[in-house]
């Protein structure tokens, strides 16, 4: 059986590396900064990303810290607010779409053949008993 055919290319190992080098004190700076939380935590369920300014209503990226238009500060309670707002009238408008899906959904479906079975079955047995008994 042929194993590698590059094998004989590469050199014969002859010691094991037993410890992994550490990475050098230059990325210490890096890993030790503070990591920019959102200033309005999103909830897992909530497809919005962005948050909008309570001064003039532009949309700023989730982790920004002050308005790109006006310069508005967005961790304000006011703001907290206001996006608070707008994330449940997203959720209760999400959930308006899925009962209005699943109506609609019921709407178009075609009509219980099962119960028409059970009807015809019915007068069928019907029919036999009332030229069978008469």
């Amino acid at each position: 059986m042929k194993r590698d055919r590059f094998e004989h290319l590469e050199a014969p190992r002859t010691e094991t590396p037993t410890e992994v080098p550490r990475v050098s004190s230059r990325f210490a700076a890096v890993d030790a900064a503070p990591v920019a939380q959102p200033v309005v935590e999103a909830r897992r369920d909530e497809g919005r990303k962005q948050l909008r300014c309570a001064e003039c209503g532009r949309e700023n990226g989730r982790y920004a810290g002050t308005c790109t238009k006006c310069g508005a500060p967005l961790d304000t309670r006011a703001t907290r607010r206001l996006n608070e707002r707008l994330f449940q009238d997203e959720r209760q408008q999400e959930r308006v779409d899925q009962v209005m899906e699943a109506v609609v959904e019921e709407a178009h479906a075609p009509p219980d053949w099962r119960r028409w079975v059970v009807i015809g079955v019915i007068a069928i047995a019907l029919m036999w008993l009332f030229l069978h008994v008469v």
